[in-house]
């Protein structure tokens, strides 16, 4: 049989960097106009087919 000691010690995480991230505002908002153009770009290959 396996014996493992656990630890429940609360232990700090490290903080990400702000500079490195982006606002999450800013990447949902790359998100939607991405979204966006992918949909526009299947609506006209849609319509060029039919």
């Amino acid at each position: 049989m396996i014996e493992a000691k656990i630890s429940f010690a609360q232990v700090d995480a490290v903080a990400p960097t702000r500079a490195k991230r982006l606002p999450p505002l800013l990447g949902l908002g790359m998100g939607a106009i991405i979204s966006a153009g992918l949909w526009g770009a299947l609506a006209l290959t849609i319509s060029r087919i039919f």
